[in-house]
């Protein structure tokens, strides 16, 4: 962590990376976001979700990430990296997925998923009125948690299964949190 705070690209680096291809995208423009909610079939024993289903969908938010990144519907998974199990999911919970292209190679990118489990604000509370529940979301009250967090190097292919460059670039030139994030799997 201390290597990665202390390092910072040239600007030549970042020209490089930035312009490798015709087509830029920046961090931010390659973000996806999904809330899920999930059945009592997703639950274990103990009321949590089943940490196999949950890295489904991250692998799933990836994908599609990586897929709307390259404009190629033709993206598989090839690795999982540092994982993080942070948190239980409950019942109670609606899952906010969120996926982002942190870094690219020629026919490889590495997505960044992050998972917050919320609990919105109806949950726990009655209507004093009629007994029933009171249905009111309102995002700013919602309990928010950070829940998950992985790296999936995903591949871009053809159609017919071959190695495909990505045609399009990180464009990380304006963005020195985006240059940090790009410098985390090379050095983390």
């Amino acid at each position: 962590q201390e290597a990665l705070e202390h390092s910072e690209m040239s600007l030549e680096e970042i020209e490089k990376v930035s312009t490798k291809f015709r087509d830029n995208i920046s961090m931010e423009e390659s973000t996806i976001l999904l809330r899920k909610n999930f059945l009592p079939r997703n639950l274990n024993g103990i009321g949590t979700i089943f940490g196999g289903d949950l890295l489904e969908w991250m692998e799933g938010a990836a994908i599609l990430c990586a897929s709307n990144f390259t404009r190629n519907s033709h993206v598989v998974t090839i690795a999982m990296d540092r994982v993080l199990f942070k948190t239980a999911i409950r019942v109670e919970h609606v899952l906010e997925l969120t996926a982002r292209v942190v870094y690219c190679r020629e026919h490889t990118m590495q997505v960044e998923t992050v998972v917050t489990a919320i609990v919105p604000d109806y949950i726990g509370r009655a209507d004093t009125g009629g007994g029933g529940a009171t249905v009111a979301q309102n995002a700013s009250t919602e309990q928010r948690t950070f829940s998950h967090k992985g790296y999936f190097t995903i591949l871009n292919m053809t159609e017919y299964g071959h190695k495909r460059p990505l045609g399009v670039a990180l464009d990380i030139r304006k963005d020195k949190s985006a240059q940090t994030a790009y410098l985390k799997p090379i050095t983390g």
